[in-house]
């Protein structure tokens, strides 16, 4: 419904309004926005028409402000009717718009509980997902941390490997040199260029020293022969291996050992 006060002659309401106040007035009974249906008394009021004027000029909503259901004519009415000192306008004018509203504000609060459980969740999502990234963080570090132990042992175990190859190195090289000052072969190359080691005086091996010298070998077996070299022999005659005495291989080119089965 629409309501509106007469006081003093006049009949004052509320309505929407692109600017400026919302408050008009009309002659009684003949608002031209609305049809007339009855009047209700409300009383006399003991404010002078100056003191009407001004109470209309504070009550001046403004016109962009108006909501059919929460800020409407019959609430201004009841404002109105509040300062004028007189009864207020009956219950049934404004039910509707009072209903309605009610129905909006539980609209607003399940929209308000709705959107409040979706920040809930974005929330709990966030948080999962930070704890996920915490865990993540911790994984990482901890697999970077055990692959650099990895990295220090296998560098540990690297360094004591050379040095152990190092002191093997050097304990033969002190076994081959004591060998050589033992055997008096240290100049084993000048014999397998022609000089006669057992004519040097002061040689470690005596009188004597049988060297063998498997530089060529010819064997006899049902009418074939066949040279060969000893490939130790020929490592020694390069000063790679040491002298310790070579035997002779056998013959190749197909021919077969005499006697054998």
């Amino acid at each position: 419904f629409h309501g509106a006060v007469e006081v003093y002659g006049r009949e004052w309401s509320y309505g929407w309004s692109d600017e400026g106040t919302g408050v008009f007035s009309s002659p009684p009974k003949r608002c031209p926005l609305h049809a007339y249906r009855e009047s209700v008394c409300l009383g006399s009021t003991d404010m002078s028409r100056r003191d009407v004027a001004q109470l209309l000029r504070q009550l001046e909503w403004p016109g962009d402000e108006y909501n059919l259901i929460r800020h409407n004519c019959c609430h201004w009415c009841e404002e109105f009717c509040r300062h004028l000192d007189v009864e207020p306008p009956p219950a049934w004018l404004n039910n509707l718009a009072a209903e309605v509203a009610k129905l909006d504000d539980g609209v607003r609060d399940v929209a308000t509980n709705a959107q409040l459980a979706v920040e809930v969740a974005k929330a709990a999502v966030r948080r999962r997902s930070e704890e996920v990234h915490e865990v993540h963080e911790k994984i990482l570090n901890a697999v970077e941390a055990k692959a650099e132990e990895f990295r220090e042992a296998a560098a540990l175990l690297r360094d004591s490997v050379e040095a152990k190859a190092d002191e093997l190195k050097e304990q033969a090289e002190a076994t081959w040199h004591e060998l050589e000052q033992k055997l008096g072969i240290s100049r084993i190359g000048s014999f397998l260029t022609g000089e006669d080691l057992t004519a040097r005086p002061g040689s470690a091996l005596g009188q004597e020293t049988p060297l063998v010298d498997t530089a060529s070998q010819e064997t006899h077996s049902g009418g074939c022969s066949s040279t060969s070299r000893n490939p130790l022999m020929e490592s020694f005659r390069q000063g790679l291996l040491p002298f310790r005495g070579f035997g002779s291989e056998r013959p190749t080119g197909g021919c077969e050992d005499a006697g054998r089965d």
